[in-house]
């Protein structure tokens, strides 16, 4: 009979502590998302969605500013502000409707 311990698989805890990292990102952009929704008529889901686009453009090193066009209460500007990395957020509104 072997008493001794058996060791954690080293994959198996660098791939927990990978989705747990996730997860903790997940929960910060929700709140995120749940912070800005009354200054905002873009949805949860689509914010959530702006904010993996601008993960993306970071990642993969793509240059320029961001522009929104129509801000509104400027909640989804809030959002996009957060990943901006040296990009500067231009925001326009004519603020008279369409």
């Amino acid at each position: 009979m072997n008493n001794s311990k058996k060791l954690p698989n080293l994959k198996a805890l660098q791939t927990f502590e990978r989705v747990r990292g996730a997860l903790s990102l997940l929960s910060a952009d929700g709140r995120l998302c749940r912070s800005v929704r009354r200054n905002t008529f873009v949805s949860r889901p689509n914010l959530r969605n702006l904010l993996a686009l601008m993960d993306r453009l970071n990642r993969e090193g793509v240059e320029g500013d961001i522009v929104e066009c129509g801000v509104y209460k400027g909640g989804s500007a809030a959002v996009l502000a957060t990943r901006l990395q040296g990009r500067r957020l231009h925001l326009y509104d004519s603020f008279q409707g369409m």
